[in-house]
């Protein structure tokens, strides 16, 4: 079903019920999270992954041609800049014509997932104390605000970008990508998308999701008790947050 642990986390971790921490600094673990634990320990344990963490090289191997894996649930960035490289023994230029890859070029398309998601983005940042603020302020303008030049970025990487209009003006055109057998997956993210909701964000995700799937794993692994996993999450979580309490 999934190459591994993580594949599904974010369509759980995204769609919690409140915050990772609360306004006492306390980690909660919302259910949610713990519906994909369940779920991946009994995936593990029936042989419906392949034990592979993400961007490991099983992980990678199971996109490509050799890979019996039904699915992956990724990110619109990671369509042009992750799957097609793996997919291809000679990863090639969107809609190049001098390699056409190892027979599995064409055969990806995306689907939409059982809840709508997101995992990270792609930025731009400026450095502080820049002599060249107002430079600075139209590239990073341009390049995240102005619809043509989001519409190009899409249209040259598949990636999905910053723009409403932009993009369902894509998602309404001949826009085709050649990576995923001609489909306009765009179309299929202009209605996700709206579906996203970031209200549970907080500035310690990315590092208790880390801390998380790392403490699973020994549990999936079969190393430790979930009880004896979850107790490793806190005291690695609080060692990285020491103003957080379990």
């Amino acid at each position: 079903m999934l190459s591994g642990y993580d594949d599904s986390y974010r369509v759980f971790s995204n769609n919690v019920s409140a915050p990772w921490v609360d306004s006492n600094n306390k980690i909660v673990i919302d259910d949610n999270i713990m519906k994909w634990v369940d779920q991946t320990k009994k995936y593990t344990d029936k042989g419906y992954n392949n034990k592979s963490s993400l961007w490991d090289s099983t992980w990678a191997a199971d996109q490509g041609p050799s890979g019996k894996v039904f699915g992956f649930f990724y990110s619109t960035w990671g369509i042009n800049f992750t799957l097609l490289g793996n997919s291809l023994a000679t990863p090639v230029k969107e809609g190049g014509k001098e390699e056409v890859g190892n027979g599995i070029y064409g055969d990806y398309a995306v689907c939409e997932g059982p809840q709508s998601y997101y995992w990270g983005g792609t930025w731009i940042c400026a450095a502080a104390g820049t002599d060249n603020a107002n430079l600075v302020k139209d590239v990073m303008k341009t390049l995240c605000c102005d619809k043509a030049t989001m519409k190009k970025i899409t249209e040259d990487t598949q990636d999905y970008t910053n723009t409403t209009s932009g993009m369902n003006e894509i998602a309404s055109s001949n826009f085709k990508s050649d990576f995923l057998g001609g489909q306009n997956h765009i179309k299929l993210f202009a209605k996700s998308a709206p579906k996203i909701s970031m209200k549970n964000i907080s500035s310690y995700d990315q590092g208790l999701n880390e801390e998380f799937q790392k403490a699973m794993k020994d549990y999936f692994d079969g190393n430790v008790t979930k009880d004896k996993a979850l107790d490793n999450f806190y005291k690695a979580a609080i060692e990285k947050y020491p103003n957080l309490s379990k």
